[in-house]
């Protein structure tokens, strides 16, 4: 786990220092507009997720990270000699950014470029800025912008620089995952990758992210009782054999008939849980003995041990969903307000129904759509989700990602979880995602402003903004 994380002389003013609360795994960052809150959350994302790649686009001097027992370092390389020379048309300047030192316990490492100079040094562009003189100049500093000049295939991808850590630094920093959740998270751009990029900017498509979260959720739905079927198919073929074994052995204890009869009580629980979070319905499973057992006699008792048994494996492996779906129903419903709730389907995903609303008279079953977004069921209004307030949206959206997205050890940064919601709202997040740690095993690192956020978890706070 990482243990902190700090980044030097950013914007040339700020030493930011994250220690990270591995108690609690709730870090919460706090400090003026302007001390780099977010840029240091995207600085962390771009150092686990995207192999320095981006790191050139941000002001700093150097970052440390502690990871177990070890230290990484990464410094801007200041000596390196950048070409800043001045064009002699349009007083332009050319230069080659992101050139970093790297160190692992203090041991210097290979020099890395966050630059890909394949993508940024085409053949033409350069033909086109500089005269020919001012070509070789700049061929000097990197072999590979002599590549991107003067051979054919600089568009060739193959060709693209690796633009990875050392070897030894990138198996410690695989050990973090990272998830980033931005304050742009109720749209997803949904982008052709057929279309020229000259054409894409009238041609961006929308997806509305608690629609998106519904379908996702509807596959997840369907994959877990593909497992689930799976699972039941292969303790069906191996019934009969078990059966044999049982009856051959008949093995009797005066204990087992209330050990069944608990197993059937635990089943019964399963079997109503996953009815209530809508991975299963009443009619599709077998209806299982809720009598006393007191007359079942010694050699019928072996078999029920194994049926119940294979039951009980069979109905644990919807466990896992079930549990996030039940939390996801409890967290966001205590939100909702006016009648609305929320409810989980296999067909539809996530639906927010509304008992306050419309008078109905029509007999129950019969559905009727009356206006744009709402549609009448069984006597209860169905809201389409992006009719839902921005604030409803924002908690249902967080709270999906939080609780279906995320997996144990992994580190979840999130910038400003405050936007758009209810006061009451903000001072139960923390609340919140203390639950959620206890159900997904995750660490989470915010960003906020919002004091109802900090609530009374000052001893969970990291204060920014230090002037070096």
């Amino acid at each position: 786990m990482i243990k902190y994380f700090t980044v030097y002389g950013l914007f040339g003013k700020f030493k930011n220092e994250i220690v990270f609360n591995e108690k609690e795994k709730i870090t919460l960052l706090i400090g003026p507009n302007g001390c780099g809150k977010t840029t240091t959350l995207k600085i962390l994302k771009c150092v686990f997720m995207d192999t320095l790649k981006e790191l050139w686009r941000f002001d700093f001097e150097k970052i440390e990270i502690g990871i177990e027992n070890s230290i990484i370092r990464i410094e801007t390389d200041k000596e390196y000699p950048y070409l800043q020379k001045k064009m002699n048309r349009n007083n332009k300047t050319f230069s080659i950014h992101g050139v970093f030192k790297i160190f692992l316990n203090d041991k210097p490492m290979e020099y890395v470029y966050s630059r890909n100079t394949d993508k940024y040094l085409e053949r033409n562009y350069i033909k086109n800025h500089y005269y020919e003189d001012e070509i070789s100049e700049i061929t000097k500093f990197n072999p590979y912008i002599e590549r991107s000049i003067i051979k054919e295939e600089y568009n060739d991808t193959s060709a693209a620089i690796e633009l990875n850590f050392p070897e030894e630094i990138k198996v410690l920093l695989e050990k973090v995952k990272i998830d980033f959740v931005s304050t742009n998270r109720l749209l997803k751009m949904d982008i052709d990758e057929n279309i020229p990029l000259r054409e894409l900017r009238n041609r961006f498509r929308y997806e509305n992210m608690v629609e998106v979260y519904s379908n996702e959720l509807v596959k997840m739905i369907k994959d877990t009782l593909s497992e689930y079927a799976n699972i039941s198919q292969k303790l069906d073929e191996a019934f009969p054999g078990k059966i044999f074994e049982a009856l051959k052995n008949n093995i009797y204890y005066d204990e087992d008939k209330e050990l069944v009869e608990k197993k059937i009580e635990e089943i019964n629980t399963l079997r109503e849980k996953h009815i209530k979070t809508g991975i299963l319905e009443s009619n599709e499973t077998t209806k299982y003995i809720t009598d006393s057992i007191d007359t079942v006699d010694s050699k019928t008792l072996p078999i029920l041990k194994v049926y119940y048994k294979d039951t009980e494996e069979k109905l644990k492996s919807l466990n896992d969903l079930s549990d996030r779906i039940l939390l996801f129903i409890d967290l966001v419903n205590r939100k909702l307000m006016y009648g609305k709730q929320l409810i989980i389907t296999k067909e539809k995903g996530i639906q927010i129904t509304d008992e306050k609303g419309i008078q109905i008279t029509e007999e129950k079953g019969i559905q009727i759509t009356k206006e744009k977004g709402i549609q009448i069921t069984d006597r209860k209004k169905i809201i389409e989700l992006s009719q839902l307030s921005s604030g409803e949206q924002q908690e249902i959206v967080l709270l999906y990602r939080l609780i279906f997205s995320s997996n144990e050890n992994q580190l979840i940064l999130i910038d400003e979880p405050e936007i758009s919601l209810h006061v009451a709202w903000q001072r139960q997040f923390v609340d919140d995602l203390k639950k959620i740690i206890e159900l997904n095993k995750m660490n989470i690192l915010i960003a906020t402003h919002s004091p109802q956020i900090l609530n009374d978890y000052w001893n969970l706070t990291v204060k920014l903004g230090e002037v070096e």
